[in-house]
């Protein structure tokens, strides 16, 4: 772990880096400020690097596309959709129709999966649940099969508000855009052919992609993120950028007994590492 300042303005701070960890030395009556580290050997060579968070990233993403989607719509869909119907997309128009097709798409499923994924990282590692099956036995999920079994939406309204105790962002008005984005971000992944002939697929979701409320839907990803990061400001895994975040110290008799200086790059200033 590397030492990181306080100073969000500090030209080594990124939004998408993970939250540090504050670590309070009782004897010293200091309180360190450590960041995340990644170290890999990629092609024979060391690497190492602070750990971003990859709910971040994915947000990062998601933002990014949806306004490059949100600039085309405006300054080439809106205009076509203003004209008298039948709307025909002509040939030299079809690669700004498809430029839009992408970032929207790619907004989409980023978002989607930054949500996913915090919904994830909310379930502690021995977390159970109890679930009544159709066939009225009782079943035992553990956190890896919650994760890879249930639905996103599920583990959004039910189990990380109770996990949290805070409550389920289902009853507020963001929940109904939610929902529509998990359906067309289905969609999208989850391509299948038209009931009427199964040698044609379905498409019918670029229709949505071409309602205006699609902005509405995309970002109510980014409403449910902050919905968490403000009930649970000081989670070490949910990521920056939704409002205040609290650091809160663990606190350790001496912290020599557990961090030690290592070497460092000389142009910076020494780091702490983890025994």
């Amino acid at each position: 772990m590397t030492d990181q300042q306080d100073n969000s303005e500090d030209k080594f701070f990124d939004i998408r880096m993970m939250r540090p960890i504050a670590v309070k030395d009782k004897t010293a009556k200091l309180t360190y400020t450590l960041q995340h580290g990644e170290s890999f050997e990629v092609n024979g060579k060391k690497i190492f690097f602070t750990k971003p968070n990859n709910i971040s990233l994915f947000v990062s993403i998601a933002h990014k596309e949806l306004q490059n989607a949100k600039k085309l719509f405006e300054d080439f869909i809106t205009i076509k959709l203003s004209e008298e119907s039948p709307i025909e997309f002509k040939e030299n128009e079809n690669s700004k129709l498809y430029d839009y097709f992408e970032r929207i798409q790619t907004a989409i499923i980023s978002i989607y999966t930054a949500v996913e994924a915090l919904s994830n990282v909310a379930i502690p590692t021995d977390f159970k649940l109890e679930k009544i099956n159709t066939k009225k036995v009782k079943e035992i999920w553990d956190k890896e099969s919650i994760e890879r079994w249930l639905p996103t939406s599920e583990k959004l309204a039910d189990i990380v508000p109770d996990i949290l105790k805070v409550e389920s962002p289902k009853k507020l008005q963001l929940w109904t855009n939610f929902k529509k984005l998990e359906e067309i971000r289905n969609d999208i992944i989850h391509q299948k052919t038209t009931t009427e002939d199964s040698k044609k697929v379905d498409t019918l979701f670029l229709r949505k992609l071409l309602d205006k409320n699609i902005f509405n839907i995309a970002e109510s990803g980014f409403a449910i993120i902050q919905y968490y990061c403000l009930k649970d400001k000081s989670h070490s895994f949910f990521p920056f950028g939704f409002g205040e975040v609290e650091i809160k110290p663990i606190e350790v008799e001496d912290f020599g007994n557990y961090f030690a200086l290592v070497e460092d790059n000389p142009n910076r200033k020494n780091k702490k590492q983890n025994k």
